[in-house]
């Protein structure tokens, strides 16, 4: 008798056994949640080597350096590290700016 009290209260437990619709509630994407995982060799494929690989070059500042990241024939700067709080504040450090130098 309780068993019978239990499926009739709860109709999602009871289709979820007999193969029904179960409820997701989610903030992703249902194309992210129902798509086919990609292998190592899929995400290889679909993105051009260029993508792959950026390349980086370290520059010497003063009181620390700058990283900096190969844009077509210019270089934009990364990330500032360095020990004097001026170079944060300078604009020509400023990320995403191109390197002069």
């Amino acid at each position: 008798m309780m068993k019978r009290i239990l499926a009739q209260s709860l109709p999602a437990a009871r289709s979820a056994k007999e193969g029904g619709v179960i409820m997701l509630y989610t903030v992703m994407p249902l194309e992210r949640i129902y798509a086919r995982p990609l292998s190592y060799t899929d995400i290889k494929q679909e993105r051009p080597k260029e993508q792959l690989e950026a390349e980086y070059r370290d520059i010497p500042l003063q009181h620390g350096r700058l990283l900096t990241r190969r844009d077509g024939e210019n270089y934009v700067i990364e990330r500032v590290n360095s020990t004097d709080m001026r170079d944060y504040l300078n604009d020509e450090y400023a990320p995403g700016k191109f390197y002069k130098g």
